[in-house]
């Protein structure tokens, strides 16, 4: 699995510098969804970069004023399931199905309507991600 490169903007350049500078672990991937700024970290880096009964975590939530979580890079294409689930958590759904460059996500009427959020601005921030990253260019919620 390939991840795509990106543009970085001068605000994540600076989020990930301090990410890096308290949880000595450098990464190139910053992104901002559903309020929260999230961190993607190379899998077996994920509980260093949380730290320690989530010390790392809630420092740079103090220091950033933003929600601050840490996922793991997908490594395989069955990886960016887990990774669309951790992004969209606590919304439950019930299967996600990955195609070449189209993710379906089949969910109940309230999952959807919460996936998709108020004039689809949830749903668009999600597809922006994975284009960026993935190269997903359509997402089809049922």
């Amino acid at each position: 699995m390939k991840i795509l490169r990106s543009k970085i903007n001068m605000r994540a350049i600076q989020y990930l510098n301090l990410f890096e500078r308290i949880t000595r672990i450098k990464t190139r991937y910053c992104f901002e969804f559903n309020n929260s700024i999230i961190f993607a970290v190379p899998g077996y880096l994920v509980s260093k970069a949380i730290g320690e009964k989530g010390i790392n975590v809630n420092k740079l939530s103090r220091i950033m004023n933003h929600k601050v979580r840490v996922v793991a890079i997908p490594s395989v294409p069955a990886d960016i399931a887990h990774f669309i689930e951790t992004l969209i958590y606590p919304v439950k759904f019930k299967r996600i199905i990955i195609e070449t460059n189209k993710v379906t996500i089949q969910a109940g009427p309230q999952a959807r309507a919460l996936i998709i959020g108020r004039n689809r601005t949830r749903i668009n921030n999600l597809k922006n991600i994975l284009e960026k990253y993935f190269g997903i260019i359509q997402i089809i919620i049922k």
